[in-house]
């Protein structure tokens, strides 16, 4: 949208009222006279700002305890073990099913300022009742989300229904990957 020839009022101030200016969000503004020109260009909409994060402690130390925290994470499989030398000032977290590591990543997600609470991602809860779930609903899941990361978590999680569907599927892509061949077990 564009108007020309507008005139200053006896404040100097040019006024310019349109309904629609409302759907856009930057204005550039054109001033020519007899003897020179000036441009600018306007934001009509506030700068967004950052989401802020709270990054204040919530819950005070321990003033008995060390004043460092940190955190680590180790993996063990079945048979191994580890030592904790000082096990009176550690707090332990075992993490041994999926309903633990979906809350550790909602929590993840609230740290970096993505909504846990989204669709998108309570979509992808259906994993935490894979084992629950009947075959129709199985095959609706799989069906519906298909990829290699599902597939590797059926192979693991329920190897029934991997060998009874998800091996025939990549077994009959005309085109096997990598991955495609891993899962099917080819050499």
């Amino acid at each position: 949208m564009i108007a020309f020839n507008l005139k200053p009022d006896q404040d100097g101030n040019v006024i310019f009222k349109n309904s629609k200016l409302a759907a856009y969000s930057t204005v550039s503004i054109l001033v020519v006279d007899e003897n020179s020109v000036v441009q600018t260009t306007k934001n009509l909409q506030p700068a967004l700002q950052p989401a802020k994060r709270d990054l204040s402690l919530k819950k005070s130390l321990n003033e008995n305890k060390g004043l460092t925290e940190s955190r680590s994470h180790k993996c063990l499989f079945n048979g191994q073990s580890d030592f904790i030398e000082d096990i009176t000032s550690s707090e332990i977290m075992l993490v041994d099913d999926l309903v633990k590591v979906h809350q550790i990543q909602a929590e993840i997600r609230k740290i970096v300022g993505l909504d846990s609470g989204s669709s998108e991602w309570q979509k992808l809860s259906f994993v935490l009742q894979w084992n629950s779930l009947n075959k129709q609903t199985k095959d609706f899941y799989f069906g519906e989300y298909f990829s290699y990361e599902l597939s590797f978590f059926i192979k693991r999680r329920d190897p029934a229904y991997f060998e009874s569907v998800v091996r025939r599927f990549i077994s009959n892509r005309m085109e096997k990957s990598f991955v495609d061949h891993y899962l099917v077990d080819n050499d």
